[in-house]
Formats: C-alpha cells, structure tokens, sequence
C-alpha cells in the first residue's frame, strides 16, 4: 500500500479507516500481549498467563485505543466502563477457548494463535459498536 494512500486510511473515520488503525494498534497489542503471555509460560499455567497477558492489553486498550484507533468516537468515564466490560467478556470467551484448545491436545504456546484469531475479530467488533454506534 502507497504510503499516502496508508496516510489518508489512517484519517478517515469509517470502517476501512478504522479497521486499519486497528490492525496497526491491535498488531502492537497483540505482541506485546504475546511476549507476556510467553514468558510468563516460564513460570505460571496457560490460564495465570493468558489473564495477566489479558491485562496488560487492557491498560494499552483504554489508554490508545479512545484516541488513536476510534478518533472522535464518543468517549466518557461511562463509555470507558463499556469498553472493560466487553473487554473482560472477550476474554471470558477466548480463556475458555484456550482451555478448550489445550484440553484437545495442542501445545498451550501454539493454542494462542488460534485464540488470537478469535478475539482479535470479537475485539473490533465490540470496540467498533462502543466507540461508534453506543
């Protein structure tokens, strides 16, 4: 993609635009949110990892996602409580995806990729309805 044309995605303020910004904050969080979930394998079960994995991506959440990702969404101390709320039933849903996943019998370090798909995918839809439709 032309960089100018990256430049004018990252401006606009419909789907496209905010599905872009999205994928570039969502790809940082998911990252980070990876390392620590890895390293923290070192030490604790895939649960005690995935949950404090799962906050750390909650404070990036309410801190970058309001301005950078859903700029001039509607925003306030309530549309912040939304946000944690569907953020922790996102993380309901995919925890026990995990657990499914690895009582299946894959790998725990491999099974978050595939629960990765899934809340990436859970996430933008509930922060795309809470920053632009509630």
């Amino acid at each position: 993609m032309p960089l100018a044309k990256a430049r004018k995605l990252a401006t606009e303020k419909n789907i496209a635009g905010d599905a872009f910004r999205f994928l570039i904050a969502g790809g940082f969080n998911v990252l980070l949110t990876l390392c620590v979930y890895q390293f923290c394998l070192l030490a604790w079960n895939h649960n005690i990892s995935y949950s404090i994995s799962w906050a750390v991506g909650l404070v990036y959440l309410v801190v970058v996602y309001p301005s950078r990702v859903f700029p001039g969404g509607k925003t306030s101390p309530g549309k912040a409580l939304i946000v944690v709320c569907s953020y922790l039933l996102v993380f309901s849903a995919s925890l026990w995806s995990l657990n499914e996943i690895v009582g299946a019998g894959i790998n725990e370090r491999l099974a978050i990729f595939f629960v990765l798909a899934i809340s990436t995918v859970l996430n933008f839809i509930s922060m795309r309805i809470v920053y632009r439709i509630i």
